[in-house]
């Protein structure tokens, strides 16, 4: 038969007593993506605990055991065929921040850091082999290591980072023509896809100008 909480119930013929067989590594294996789905997702604790008839605090007790098991990520031995996007990640309060590395094979790296810098940056490139493009935000310690780990590297500064520092500094709504016309023209960026879309983003911003 089943529990009151649905769970199937064994009979021992020895003892005459019921049971309910209990999976540690079913167990574990569902706390991890409930933990996944929060650090990740959209969901959280408290939808969470609703689901699971808990309450937070016994949800955080849970995910604690998994703090100090942090998977390392699987490194190939080359990325000379593809290109690898990086950027730094801050967590909550700025007392640690995550560098991670996107290659177009599927391939993720990260390393977690107290804050993002030269050094730090040399250390998550020497973990990995060369790839044949780096794209990422220019910030000014990564570039100093790339040009000492990868000094050949082509280089190519993220257009999505690029689109945003040009927005922050036009605003939104700009209050002269020329700074409407610019930001127009900031905002079609994105929508560089091949060698002839940005000799023709750059004809127009030379027209502008």
């Amino acid at each position: 038969g089943y529990s009151a909480a649905g769970k199937l119930r064994w009979f021992c013929k020895s003892c005459a007593k019921t049971s309910i067989q209990k999976r540690p590594d079913t167990t574990k294996h569902w706390r991890k993506r409930q933990l996944r789905s929060w650090l990740t997702g959209n969901t959280t604790l408290e939808s969470i605990s609703m689901r699971n008839f808990c309450t937070v605090r016994t949800l955080l007790n849970r995910f604690s055991n998994f703090w100090t098991d942090i998977p390392l990520p699987i490194t190939p031995s080359t990325l000379s065929q593809t290109y690898l996007v990086v950027d730094a990640i801050y967590l909550a309060g700025h007392s640690e921040c995550v560098l991670i590395g996107r290659a177009g094979n599927g391939h993720i790296f990260w390393l977690f850091a107290k804050q993002e810098t030269t050094a730090v940056w040399m250390d998550f490139f020497r973990k990995l082999p060369m790839p044949a493009a780096l794209v990422c935000d220019a910030q000014s310690g990564l570039l100093s290591a790339v040009k000492m780990v990868w000094p050949k590297i082509p280089m190519q500064r993220c257009l999505a980072h690029l689109q945003r520092l040009a927005v922050s500094k036009l605003t939104r709504r700009p209050q002269t023509l020329a700074g409407q016309e610019l930001l127009r023209l900031v905002y079609t960026i994105h929508g560089i896809k091949t060698g002839r879309d940005r000799d023709k983003w750059v004809a127009d911003f030379d027209g502008w100008t």
